[in-house]
């Protein structure tokens, strides 16, 4: 396999220099300062630190790793993909929140959303769906499978766990809840267990 290449600005005492990204066959990135009036080319070692590498976790919901349950109880906005029955991701904002109880994620959403309406066409075990949210270099993506529930027990629960990590939400007569069954959370080495 050969090397990737590509380019990028970095600020230098000197001012702003364009630098040639070179990602070689070990994973290590190194890059050369394109060369300016009277200047050499020194090259900067960008090596990936340990901290870059991905990691994935299998929920064991007694022994959550505390920096990634930190993380998913701080606020941040997610990404919620499912895939559409012509084989396309929808890929939409939402809140997710953990359910430590129940041993999985909600998402309060209305009853004619597109989500809703993919999930809702599939199997009755579940929909293969993806979360993600980032914040800075600090990322996770949780799997797993997801149904819509509309029965007013399941909206409650996930209104309360909702209102938990971001605020009440508003009234919504057509809400309607979607409860995933988590089967593995990725994050950055930044999250290490």
């Amino acid at each position: 396999m050969g090397h990737r290449h590509g380019h990028a600005r970095i600020v230098t005492p000197r001012g702003t220099r364009k630098i040639k990204l070179i990602r070689n066959n070990n994973g290590t990135i190194t890059g050369e300062i394109y060369p300016g009036p009277r200047r050499g080319l020194p090259t900067a070692d960008l090596s990936v630190g340990e901290d870059s590498h991905m990691t994935s976790w299998t929920p064991g919901w007694d022994q959550f790793p505390p920096l990634l349950l930190d993380f998913w109880t701080e606020r941040h906005l997610c990404t919620f993909t499912s895939v559409r029955e012509d084989g396309r991701p929808h890929a939409v904002p939402v809140g997710v929140a953990l359910d430590h109880e129940q041993q999985c994620a909600w998402v309060i959403t209305s009853r004619g959303s597109r989500k809703v309406r993919t999930i809702a066409a599939g199997p009755g075990t579940g929909v293969a769906v993806a979360a993600c949210q980032v914040d800075g270099r600090r990322w996770s993506t949780l799997e797993g499978h997801a149904v819509v529930l509309a029965e007013p027990e399941a909206v409650q629960r996930a209104e309360e766990i909702y209102a938990s990590r971001y605020r009440v939400p508003r009234p919504n007569p057509d809400r309607v809840a979607i409860k995933v069954a988590i089967d593995r959370f990725l994050m950055s080495g930044t999250l290490k267990l």
